[in-house]
């Protein structure tokens, strides 16, 4: 089972490995609001999964998939899965009335941000004079210096509903802080809020669970990229590593580790695979993402963990790749609290 891209597709995609393996952007410096990022927008790269129709490659779910991997194996932290800025296009692609947001988002000039609640606690609006009042768990994470756009899903009257908010009126009485990947970015809990403005989008509420499932994919498929990148790092620092006269992945105990990292990878790699490919019809695609995320997130970080275990002390420097996988893979895999909480019951 494998995503077998267009020729054209194909193009994208070896282009942007290209520019991520020769941007100093990359080895796990921020891409975006500099002008790696910009460059992703002009090369087609931040428009690659949305449909034609809206200036994209037609990807789709696949691409999604494709795109946040690549990503996750450059250690190049973006919002594409981390703020869900590939959901939040999704949205605005899908209103049809933001061409112009849309266009300055996909050309890498700014920002866009993805909300919503956990699995089961949606974020609860109240019309609160002419905005509205937020009540529920988590917290907006948005870039240190916000000038971009925000897709929040609420729950509003009873109804699933899109809306696009502005990252500048959060500017004043929130400091930036540093993220465990090394990022910094403002966190702004949502319970209590109160947003002065919020545009609503014509977004249908079957189309809302797709996006949704669409950012909890691209976290995913951004996890398996850091894995593999983990796991190739790992396979060949022990290689090269020598004790007692031989390579330390000799030693039968680091060969069961290595053995081990490997099925975590690939068993990764095929729940992203499934979910992208909604090829399971057992499976409701609306959640295909948000499962693959799910089992992702809680075989990931024991991954990285061993990962710096067997690099030794370096393997803790922040000057290690490895130890950047690992950051990012905390963060990610954590970003919506312990992966057990995300795991649907079956009636949803």
């Amino acid at each position: 089972m494998q995503i077998t891209p267009s020729d054209e597709q194909r193009m994208m995609l070896d282009m942007m490995e290209r520019f991520l393996d020769d941007s100093e952007s990359g080895q796990g410096a921020p891409l975006p609001n500099g002008q790696g990022w910009a460059q992703l927008g002009e090369l087609g790269v931040l428009a690659f999964a949305l449909p034609e129709a809206a200036g994209g490659f037609d990807g789709g779910r696949p691409g999604i998939a494709a795109i946040a991997e690549q990503f996750g194996r450059a250690l190049s932290f973006t919002p594409y899965a981390a703020e869900g800025f590939i959901a939040a296009a999704g949205a605005l692609a899908q209103d049809g009335q933001q061409a112009d947001a849309l266009g300055r988002a996909l050309a890498g000039e700014t920002s866009l941000s993805f909300v919503t609640g956990l699995p089961g606690k949606p974020v609860r609006a109240e019309r609160h004079g002419g905005g509205l009042s937020l009540i529920g768990e988590g917290a907006l994470t948005l870039p240190s210096d916000p000038g971009g756009w925000i897709i929040l899903h609420t729950k509003l009257e009873g109804c699933e509903r899109l809306f696009l908010v502005s990252a500048a009126q959060f500017e004043t009485g929130h400091d930036a802080r540093a993220l465990v990947d090394g990022t910094a970015a403002m966190i702004v809990p949502l319970d209590g809020l109160e947003i002065a403005k919020a545009e609503p989008l014509d977004v249908d509420a079957d189309r809302i669970a797709d996006l949704r499932d669409d950012f909890y994919l691209a976290k995913a498929a951004e996890l398996v990229g850091c894995m593999r990148r983990a796991f190739e790092d790992t396979l060949r620092h022990t290689s090269e590593r020598r004790q007692f006269g031989q390579s330390i992945s000799g030693f039968q105990v680091v060969r069961h580790t290595l053995g081990r990292m490997f099925i975590a990878v690939e068993q990764a790699q095929s729940m992203v695979l499934r979910a992208a490919l909604d090829c399971d019809e057992t499976l409701a695609s609306e959640r295909a993402g948000l499962e693959a995320f799910a089992f992702v997130a809680g075989i990931s970080l024991p991954l990285a963990q061993q990962a710096v275990q067997l690099h030794g002390g370096m393997g803790v420097t922040r000057e290690m790749d490895v130890s950047c996988a690992h950051r990012r893979i905390l963060r990610l895999s954590r970003s919506e609290g312990a992966p057990d909480r995300l795991w649907p019951a079956p009636s949803q």
